[in-house]
């Protein structure tokens, strides 16, 4: 699976989490920075969302932490999933 493009490595992620497979997705997107694909906005909102949706609060710092880090411009999408997930 390296060699798929982020395109598909966010369209396998949204397919998880579309499935309610939130956990699933996660392990995803883990595989996916374990094979280095760089990571698109719309990637770091669908993994945000499955945070919030399995109340994992650890990953949902390491994913703020990530996002802080690599400097990624954040949506007001993203924003509000971060404020609804620490708000909780």
């Amino acid at each position: 699976m390296p060699q798929l493009g982020l395109v598909l490595w966010t369209l396998m992620i949204r397919a998880y989490d579309c499935l309610t497979l939130s956990g699933e997705a996660l392990e995803l997107f883990r595989t996916m920075r374990g094979v280095n694909v760089m990571l698109g906005m719309v990637a770091v909102a669908i993994v945000v969302s499955a945070c919030d949706l399995l109340g994992d609060m650890g990953f949902t710092k390491t994913m703020h932490y990530f996002i802080e880090k690599s400097r990624i411009e954040v949506d007001a999408l993203v924003s509000s999933i971060l404020i609804n997930t620490y708000g909780e």
